[in-house]
């Protein structure tokens, strides 16, 4: 059976969310929490932690290394589906923070306070102090979200990924949402159909990686240009590192692309699932997270050093 897809706006037409008066900066992440009611339909704008009903799962994986250097928060498998753990690297202790099913694509605040991530086809945002959670964005399908370097900002990516490889309809765009006024702008649509953005670290670019390669554009939306070409790629999500380099799997590999020099580096070969998964730098850019089948991992930036902290 077909699977029905939205019908998505044109560019420069502002979704339906609600306003939300969020705080500049460090401060952005606990005023979203802070609102009684935030985009979503009436009966699901606050989650907090509870028991899953069912069992449909989310994807594993997609480590996101916290602004402190000292943590990784993850979609772990659970028993019944998938929750954010966050994994402490100097204890080596991990814990839930989110009561979900199908829980993953996690995204620090700033202040390193609070977890964007994807609940079914919903964005959320937990407090990690009171494991609460409300609905950022109602509806955003496959993909998850990125806080910009100061929380201005929350990048995501709407509609379903499918492989024009292999005759899919791919359907995907990205918007930008400024995190105080509630406004969305378009800012990428089909002519790359990527999947989750990153920022660049002075907040001013975003890239994506579509079909076809690695894409940056600027905040505003303008001078869309292709960085990467790839040949047959699933797009996964990227990750731009202070050190002016971007991350991104590509099919069974993770490479990294320097923006200066214009080298391409093939780090590692991966058990991964490109689709949904992505690859996240460490502050400073010296060593990158990443996602398989198997756990999670953390690379060198030159491709040294690979080794296991997590296992499923």
């Amino acid at each position: 059976m077909a699977r029905l897809r939205p019908r998505l706006p044109a560019p420069g037409t502002p979704l339906d969310l609600a306003a939300i008066p969020v705080g500049l900066g460090l401060a952005a992440a606990l005023a979203l929490l802070a609102i009684g009611h935030l985009a979503g339909p009436a009966g699901h704008a606050t989650r907090g932690i509870r028991s899953a009903l069912s069992c449909a799962s989310g994807e594993p994986g997609m480590p996101a290394w916290s602004p402190d250097g000292r943590r990784i928060a993850y979609g772990k498998p659970t028993g019944c589906g998938t929750r954010i753990a966050v994994l402490d690297l100097r204890t080596g202790a991990t814990h839930l923070v989110t009561g979900g099913s199908s829980d993953g694509l996690p995204d620090w605040s700033p202040d390193g306070s609070a977890l964007l991530y994807q609940d079914g086809e919903d964005e959320l945002l937990v407090d990690l102090a009171t494991r609460r959670s409300r609905i950022v964005v109602h509806g955003v399908q496959e993909f998850g979200a990125r806080f910009s370097p100061r929380g201005r900002f929350i990048a995501y990516t709407h509609g379903y990924m499918g492989s024009p490889f292999d005759g899919g309809d791919s359907t995907t765009t990205v918007y930008v949402m400024n995190a105080r006024t509630g406004v969305v702008r378009r800012l990428v649509g089909h002519e790359v159909d990527g999947g989750t953005p990153t920022w660049s670290p002075d907040g001013s670019h975003i890239a994506v990686a579509g079909f076809d390669g690695v894409y940056v554009v600027e905040r505003s939306g303008a001078n869309l240009r292709k960085v990467v070409g790839l040949d047959e790629a699933t797009p996964g999500s990227p990750a731009w590192s202070s050190l002016g380099r971007i991350a991104f799997v590509e099919d069974g590999s993770i490479d990294s692309y320097d923006l200066v020099t214009g080298e391409l580096t093939q780090l590692t070969t991966c058990d991964c699932n490109p689709q949904q998964d992505g690859v996240s730098w460490a502050p400073g850019g010296k060593r990158l997270a990443y996602s398989t089948r198997h756990g999670i991992f953390v690379i060198g930036a030159g491709g040294a050093d690979n080794r296991a902290v997590v296992r499923y």
